[in-house]
């Protein structure tokens, strides 16, 4: 009677540990689960200010205008704060140079690339992102007689950006953004040769898949 009774405990022992760990596999398996590495991408338009914040020359002025722009986004999340991201920007736009004499439109293109480091709080719907910019392609030209001329580079190839996005429903973000150049760009205009310094500012969006 009694090693029928030992049995019978063993039995039930067995029963109980099974349907613990069974209890326990079914609430993870039914628990939401939650990447800790994720890849976001996404792509934007914006609209960019170059502004002037010294010039060489005392004889040659630069006008500023609004230019236009997208780009291709691509980043790294660890976990709910943290991200490493980066993308590929294409600029157009236009600066208004002018000395005593003449006034020519200088048409810009820019290639952008920059590698951010990205804070998310706010349970994530506000961002700030920080890090160095790199302009790996920058073409600047203007038309006198019928001639197109060099003006040189509108941007140098280092720069430092600040970005603060507001991220809405998920999938749409708000961004603005701040790039400052970290040395001079050497230009040319109608004979003359000049150190320009610039930084710029652009508002826009993008659709973050």
């Amino acid at each position: 009677m009694k090693n029928f009774v030992k049995y019978i405990l063993a039995i039930v022992a067995v029963a109980v540990c099974y349907t613990a760990e069974a209890q326990e596999y079914t609430f993870i398996q039914d628990a939401p689960k939650q990447k800790k590495v994720r890849v976001e991408m996404g792509i934007g338009l914006d609209a960019m200010y170059t502004g002037i914040k010294s010039i060489s020359s005392e004889s040659i002025s630069l006008t500023p205008r609004i230019g236009f722009g997208g780009h291709f986004d691509f980043g790294v999340a660890f976990g709910r704060h943290f991200a490493i991201e980066t993308e590929v920007g294409y600029q157009r736009g236009t600066l208004m140079a002018a000395n005593p004499l003449v006034s020519h439109k200088v048409k810009t293109t820019t290639v952008d690339i920059p590698l951010l480091l990205s804070f998310r709080v706010a349970n994530k719907h506000l961002r700030l992102n920080l890090g160095p910019i790199f302009t790996v392609m920058n073409k600047a030209q203007y038309v006198a007689n019928e001639t197109t001329y060099e003006f040189g580079n509108a941007y140098p190839t280092w720069n430092a950006m600040a970005e603060l996005a507001i991220c809405m429903g998920g999938h749409f973000q708000i961004e603005g953004r701040y790039i400052h150049s970290l040395s001079d760009t050497l230009n040319h205009f109608e004979g003359e040769e000049f150190n320009t310094r610039v930084y710029r500012v652009s508002v826009g969006f993008s659709v973050i898949f």
